[in-house]
């Protein structure tokens, strides 16, 4: 005869239970991290439409501000593109700094780390305190640094660049060179194109309310990002030749325009005693440049 007490413990609640419970709990577990896996990718859809409004936001708070410094156009201070001349870079262009928005383009861009400016922005030219300036092409070679661009034959007042410095400020010689075998140099401090530092002979030409990432995204930050505008002083009796830019991978050069010896009084005369920075100028220096010069600063926006 069958213990009952034998009966009894198979047949019990408790024993039941322990007997269903491995085989439940797989299920219940599953269904834990089904759970958790469901919450987290709601909160990354939620996130991703977050920063995708943020992001337009900015970029329409920024494009509005730019829109509030667009440079006076050449006619509002009486002169005229015959009074200058924007120089056609484009046998002289030997990197690529500008980009259509959403392309990509090699990770190293055009400071190093990913990042170049925007066609968008920028344009075919730019008109900074009175001086056109031209602009060369989206995703080919469009900006100048480390050569000799060799400028047209002429006698000219000064010249004008848009310019700036990439991975901290730079300090740098520039050299012009005549056809007379003589030179003239001058030596000029650039700001990081994040960081504007307001040197002596430097203006802001071109404020960009972002700058392009690598993989097609915008780069947008609290602050615009900047291009700046110089003016050299030229020796106006003597015939340019060139112009020699630093070898300095870090220097980049946009564009140049040169104003005639004889267009420069009529600019200042129709400005009604108003001298710009820009078409004030920098007298160069006819010497060597001085050995003993500060050291570039490291501040800047390398990522």
């Amino acid at each position: 005869m069958p213990d009952k007490r034998s009966v009894i413990a198979v047949s019990s609640p408790s024993n039941a239970r322990s007997i269903v419970s491995p085989v439940t709990a797989p299920m219940h577990t599953f269904w834990r991290i089904a759970a958790t896996l469901l919450i987290g990718v709601v909160l990354l859809f939620g996130i991703e439409l977050y920063l995708r409004f943020y992001i337009t936001a900015k970029v329409t708070e920024q494009a509005s501000k730019l829109s509030k410094f667009t440079p006076a156009p050449i006619h509002t201070v009486g002169t005229s593109d015959t009074l200058t001349l924007p120089l056609d870079l484009s046998s002289a262009y030997n990197a690529i700094g500008i980009y259509n928005d959403g392309s990509k383009f090699p990770e190293t861009g055009l400071d190093g780390v990913g990042f170049a400016c925007s066609e968008q922005v920028l344009g075919s030219s730019q008109t900074v305190e009175g001086v056109r300036f031209r602009l060369g092409q989206a995703g080919a070679p469009d900006v100048v640094r480390s050569t000799t661009v060799t400028l047209p034959s002429g006698k000219f007042s000064s010249l004008k660049m848009l310019a700036m410095a990439i991975n901290g400020s730079q300090n740098e010689v520039f050299t012009v060179s005549y056809a007379d075998n003589s030179v003239s140099t001058l030596t000029q401090h650039l700001s990081d194109w994040y960081v504007p530092s307001h040197y002596e002979g430097e203006s802001v030409g071109v404020i960009m309310p972002y700058r392009l990432r690598y993989d097609g995204r915008m780069d947008v930050r609290t602050k615009p990002f900047y291009i700046y505008a110089y003016s050299f002083n030229l020796d106006s009796t003597k015939q340019v030749q060139s112009i020699s830019l630093p070898h300095n991978r870090n220097v980049v050069v946009f564009a140049i325009t040169l104003v005639p010896a004889q267009a420069y009084g009529t600019v200042l005369s129709r400005l009604t005693g108003h001298k710009t920075s820009l078409l004030s100028g920098k007298t160069p220096i006819p010497t060597s440049p001085s050995t003993k010069q500060p050291k570039p600063s490291t501040r800047g926006c390398s990522s």
